[in-house]
């Protein structure tokens, strides 16, 4: 799972998941993003076809008391990825090569 800001649009072999709740959606990129997730997912699509039935039907339970240190956590992981992005030079964000 890939976290998109606003603006960005996707197609048919890149499905994308929406959050009923905005609030949650760092949590479920967390969860969606575990090996706990990846193993159920081979059983419930075994095709490596990971569309929309399949994660339809991946149990979500928010647990309240660790959401918050969740959240953080996968806050800090999409900045590291997107600095680690922008440095490449095909990055729109790209300024300067990290050596320089």
């Amino acid at each position: 799972m890939r976290y998109l800001p606003k603006g960005f649009i996707f197609e048919t072999k890149g499905s994308v998941c929406f959050a009923k709740e905005q609030d949650d959606l760092l949590y479920i990129i967390g969860l969606l993003n575990t090996k706990v997730t990846k193993q159920a997912l081979l059983v419930l699509s075994p095709t490596l076809d990971y569309h929309e039935g399949p994660l339809s039907r991946v149990p979500v339970m928010i647990a309240a008391e660790k959401k918050t240190r969740v959240d953080e956590v996968v806050g800090e992981n999409i900045a590291l990825s997107r600095c680690n992005w922008d440095s490449e030079e095909t990055s729109w964000e790209f300024k300067k090569h990290p050596l320089i």
